[in-house]
This record gives C-alpha cells, sequence and structure tokens, in this order.
C-alpha cells in the first residue's frame, strides 16, 4: 500500500459530509491527481507511483492503481495521465474486478455506497465494465469520438453530467 502524508490522505478521502457543495468526488479526484503526479514536462520518475494500491473512500474494498502502460482508450477525463503515459485502475475486493478507466470513465458513488466506475458519456455505471463496453449507446459514443474527435466527447460528457456527479 502507498504511505500517503497527512495531507494527501485527506485530499484522497476527503468526507462528502465535508464538501458534498464544494467540490464532486471526481473533481476533488482530479485536483489530487494534479496535485499528486508530476508535470509531464519535468521528465518524472513515476515509479512511486505505479503498481502500488491506493484506497479510496466508500465500502467494498476498493482502491485505484496507476500503471505505466500504453495502448486502449486513453481517460479523456483525466489530461494528466495522458501527459504522464500512465493507466488508471479501478479495483474492488467485493466485486473481484479490476477495470481500467479510458474513454469518459470517471469514478462516481454509487447507490449501493461505493465509488464505482461510471462512464460520463453514457451516463452509466459500468457493472460489470464488460456488457456496459459492449452495449450499443457505448459503441455508438466510440463512434462519435472517431467521426467528431476527443475534444468533443470529453467537453459532451462534462457539459451533461456535470450535475450528475456526486
Amino acid at each position: 500500500m502507498l504511505c500517503l502524508s497527512r495531507a494527501e490522505q485527506t485530499q484522497a478521502v476527503m468526507s462528502d459530509a465535508l464538501c458534498a457543495i464544494t467540490f464532486s468526488f471526481n473533481r476533488r479526484m482530479h485536483m489530487w491527481l494534479q496535485n499528486l503526479l508530476p508535470c509531464a514536462a519535468d521528465q518524472p520518475n513515476l515509479e512511486q507511483y505505479c503498481n502500488v494500491k491506493i484506497p479510496i473512500p466508500g465500502w467494498g474494498g476498493n482502491w485505484l492503481e496507476f500503471r505505466q502502460e500504453g495502448g486502449g482508450k486513453p481517460p479523456l477525463m483525466f489530461p494528466i495521465l495522458n501527459e504522464l503515459g500512465l493507466s488508471m485502475y479501478h479495483a474492488s475486493e467485493w466485486a473481484h474486478s479490476l477495470i481500467r478507466l479510458e474513454f469518459c470513465d470517471i469514478c462516481k458513488g454509487c447507490p449501493m455506497g461505493q465509488i464505482w466506475v461510471f462512464c460520463a458519456y453514457c451516463r452509466k455505471f459500468q457493472f460489470p465494465a464488460e456488457r456496459h463496453r459492449a452495449s450499443i449507446r457505448h459503441q455508438n459514443a466510440l463512434r462519435d469520438m472517431g467521426r467528431y474527435g476527443a475534444g468533443y466527447c470529453t467537453s459532451w460528457a462534462l457539459e451533461n453530467c456535470q450535475d450528475r456527479w456526486l
């Protein structure tokens, strides 16, 4: 497990009771990533951040993990990961799952009290991820990305799902 400083722990697991009106979990997550990960222009050594379980709030034994790998569809909602060549995974002990965040995926609180992977473009939780990503709706979203570009998909997801995030 990654040893976070007290300030980093507070940023990572800030309770909704303290911050529900101010920032969504996804916005807090984005700020935390901006503070945790160095700038790509600095050519950082990312080994200390990779392949380490970072616990996230909610029940289910969920955590995030960063890996240095390419390929797949980049996580459009977290541009710093693209800059650094990192992939972000969501893992759940409860569901015995490991989901790579890609396309318009974010982390969002689900009705069951867990932080789970949510497709902001399709506005659906990915439980299970394979079924959602094979759905007609998601395939159409990927076609839109090919037709209109990644910027279109990102802005559409931000514009249409902003009020739906925690």
